[in-house]
């Protein structure tokens, strides 16, 4: 997420004009959600990881259930909600 550790390390590379970062975009969660919501999707699940900060990484993290704010990687696990489908159709 844009305001990890990890977001903030890819973004300084980011501005550095790294060959690859130098065209990534970075988002918050409330970005991420405010999108998932105004296209009909319901959130589940999250799972968080990337605990430990950019270039002190010691070991394979176990990923944690929920959403963490310090984590530098989450995944969302949203899906399609039965209204939106039926409005749709």
């Amino acid at each position: 997420m844009r305001e990890s550790p990890w977001g903030k390390f890819y973004q300084s590379k980011k501005m550095e004009g790294h060959h690859f970062y130098k065209y990534a975009t970075f988002h918050s969660y409330q970005d991420i959600e405010g999108l998932l919501i105004d296209s009909g999707f319901t959130i589940d699940k999250f799972v968080s990881t990337l605990f430990q900060n950019p270039r002190e990484v010691k070991e394979v993290e176990i990923p944690k259930e929920g959403l963490s704010f310090k984590a530098g990687f989450a995944v969302i696990v949203a899906a399609k909600s039965m209204i939106s489908r039926k409005a749709a159709s």
